[in-house]
This record gives C-alpha cells, structure tokens and sequence, in this order.
C-alpha cells in the first residue's frame, strides 16, 4: 500500500548492484532506501558459568504454570551443533515429509531430499551421539510433534503421552487444544525473548497438561484466580510461547551473527595489516599458509555480516 518493496540479497555488493539496476534499468527513477537489516539467530548454551535456577525445586529451565483450569509442565534443552545443523540442511526434507503421508509420494528425482525413513533414521543416529541424549525423553522420535519455526526448521516440540501427537507416526494429538500448543510454540521460535529473531538449536519438551483436581485448585493463592476463561483456546497460544520463552532464558542466552567466509591473498608486506582490519571488524582468521611459488599468502577469515560492509575497501 505505500509502495515499500524488500530486497533479500547476499551481501553488500550484490545490494548495490540491484539497487542500481532498479534506479538505472528497470525503474528509472531516484529510489530511496533504508539502511540494510541483518538477521541475527538467538540460541542459548549449557555453560559451566549457568546463573541460578530460577526454580531449583523443578530443575533448570522447568516451567510450571496454571492457565484456568489446566496445570503445563514443560522444560527446554540445547540441541547439539550437529543435531541443529542436520536440521539446517534438511528443511527441505522435513517439508516433504509433512506434505507428503507417505514414503512413496516424495519425489526422488532430489538427492539431496531425504525419505522419511532416512531422515528419522540419521536423526536418531545424531541423538545418540549427543552429549546430552541423557536429558532426552525415551522414543524421543515417537514423541515429536512439531519442527520450527515454519513448521520446517531446527527446533523441535516433543511431548509426553501423545499430548501433541508425533510426525513419525502420523497420530493427532490427545489434548483438545494441540494445534493452539503447537501453534504458541511456533510463535516462541518465530520471535525469541532476546530480540525478537529466529530461534535455534532448543527443544522443547511438554511433560504434563491437565485439568487440575480441586485439591490443586483450592492451593493456589491467589484468592481472585479465576477458571473460567474465555477465548482459552487463544490463550494457549500465548502462553505457551510466554513460558517457552521463560524456559529458554534459564540458561545462558545468545545472540548469534551471521558470518561471511572470505578468502584473501596478501603479501608479507602487509600481512600484519589484513589481521588488524581483520580484528577491527570482530572477525577471525581461520587458516593462513604461502601459496607455493608465490610471495603471497591463502587467508581464510570469518567476517560478521553485520561488520563486513566496507571491509573490502579497507
């Protein structure tokens, strides 16, 4: 409606570039923009410098919470950098797999696209190498429910007793409201609790939904609690992405950049300058050798996006 377009591009010169065909070729009028945006992902690790558990009755990152007249128990847990990277890769397989019901209706014709089978098959294969499987429920596979965010990526919604269903089995879930879960859980992986970007690398475990006794009910505190909610459906949504987030910030939360791998060839002249704009920009040097039968030097470095525009004109 007010004529904005956005521009996905891969880097800053591929921006200019279509910017300048926009303006010179296609357009041919001026065009004004604004400063580029660049997407982070927030993650959080299991470190040995771990602030307090905020409940060390439940354990860390356990969240228990009431919402009218349910009881949700749930816990989070960092997914390795293997299993998270897997799931990077095959986004595209899990797709199909959610489109298709079967094995046989996945096209092939892709190598890349894994089966069903295959998939779940390599997954569990990582899961037991992890270093935290211990922390995983037992038939972790039977017990996912859902991928995000997008349905597709690298985090995972695992539930206990079939609450949520499974993909692998194909089975609906036994709560009445499973897409309202899944769906708050969709939205916590969409908009992290750190700056509102992708999450990745969590899984997220619900242990326990259910309608609470009156024993459970006359112990909560709170004299104007009230049961009846209206609209508990949409309320499910989010408050679950509000306790998943609540969980998530329990361990040690990180904001992760985007990073260019870059290849430059310099002479001993000026070796000792390359690392220091290197560093200027937050980057890192990877490798560095002689090319031989050259004077020059092979140096690989990892530049943050966020820091890498200008960086080839210094």
């Amino acid at each position: 409606d007010n004529g904005e377009h956005i521009l996905c591009t891969a880097g800053e010169l591929h921006l200019e570039r279509c910017l300048k065909d926009l303006q010179e070729r296609f357009a041919g009028v001026e065009i004004s923009h604004s400063e580029p945006a660049i997407p982070y992902r927030e993650t959080f690790l299991q470190t040995s410098d771990l602030n307090p558990m905020k409940n060390s009755e439940l354990g860390r990152s356990v969240s228990e919470a009431v919402l009218g007249p349910y009881k949700i128990k749930l816990r989070s847990i960092p997914l390795s950098d293997e299993l998270t990277n897997f799931l990077d890769k095959n986004e595209t397989s899990i797709k199909r797999i959610l489109e298709h019901a079967n094995d046989d209706d996945i096209p092939t014709d892709n190598i890349d696209v894994l089966t069903k089978d295959a998939f779940f098959k390599k997954l569990d294969s990582l899961l037991q190498n992890d270093e935290n499987s211990k922390e995983y429920p037992c038939n972790f596979l039977e017990k996912i429910a859902a991928f995000g965010p997008k349905r597709y990526g690298c985090n995972i919604l695992v539930s206990e007793n079939e609450l949520l269903g499974n993909i692998k089995g194909q089975k609906a879930g036994t709560l009445d409201f499973a897409d309202s879960v899944i769906n708050g859980f969709q939205l916590s992986v969409n908009e992290g609790p750190l700056a509102k970007e992708f999450v990745q690398g969590m899984c997220v475990v619900v242990e326990d939904i259910h309608e609470m006794t009156e024993v459970e009910l006359a112990a909560i505190e709170d004299p104007h609690y009230q049961t009846e909610i209206p609209n508990i459906f949409g309320r499910f949504i989010t408050f679950i992405r509000d306790q998943i987030h609540e969980s998530f910030l329990d361990w040690s939360p990180r904001i992760m950049w985007a990073l260019y791998s870059c290849d430059i060839q310099t002479s001993v002249d000026v070796l000792g300058k390359v690392y220091a704009v290197g560093q200027q920009r937050h980057g890192k040097i990877v490798s560095e050798e002689m090319k031989e039968g050259t004077p020059f030097f092979q140096i690989e470095a990892h530049i943050p996006v966020v820091e890498a525009f200008g960086f080839s004109e210094d």
